[in-house]
């Protein structure tokens, strides 16, 4: 995964070990180890200043996510309970991140605030939130695909509200969405 400022690239690799861990390559192509952590870590994912990776790691039961400054020091998770996450995604302006999480049987979106710590928990009845949300630009919505009556869905969500938007209404498997930039 490029850097926003296209200086860094990074990736995950077990070069340095059995599990694996988040690399940095540089455009001359030496390679750094960001984590070295004994479980594996993966999904890395720069905030968009570029100061700041988030991952996914396999410390716990399941998965956690947690951040690192871009210099390899200040590791944090944001997350230590036994829940699978998706790949993290950062919010336009930088300040949080969301995943879809699986957690004794129930789905749901997870937004974390990466300064203060603090949790919105976004869920719905009848709708299964999976896969990786995506942010919109203006960071007040994200997209999602969800189960729904056995059918995966695309759905809006009002970050402030928790209100579920069904936009897709076919048989067919509708998944993956994305944002476009305006």
């Amino acid at each position: 995964v490029w850097s926003p400022g296209g200086d860094l690239i990074a990736f995950t690799s077990s070069r340095f070990g059995n599990n694996s861990n988040i690399l940095l390559l540089t455009l001359s192509g030496s390679v750094s180890s960001l984590t070295t952590n004994t479980a594996s870590d993966s999904a890395p994912t720069w905030s968009p200043d570029g100061d700041l990776l988030a991952f996914k790691t396999a410390r716990n039961e399941l998965s956690d996510l947690c951040i690192i400054n871009r210099n390899g020091l200040g590791q944090r998770c944001l997350t230590e309970t036994p829940a699978e996450y998706s790949s993290p995604v950062w919010s336009p302006n930088g300040e949080s991140l969301a995943a879809t999480v699986r957690q004794g049987g129930k789905y749901e979106i997870h937004v974390f605030n990466i300064f203060d710590g603090s949790l919105l928990k976004l869920s719905a009845d009848g709708v299964e939130p999976r896969g990786i949300p995506a942010w919109s630009p203006d960071g007040i919505r994200l997209a999602v695909q969800a189960q729904v009556d056995g059918n995966m869905e695309i759905y809006t969500v009002l970050i402030a509200t928790s209100e579920f938007t069904r936009i897709t209404f076919d048989p067919s498997h509708d998944g993956n969405p994305i944002w476009t930039a305006r």
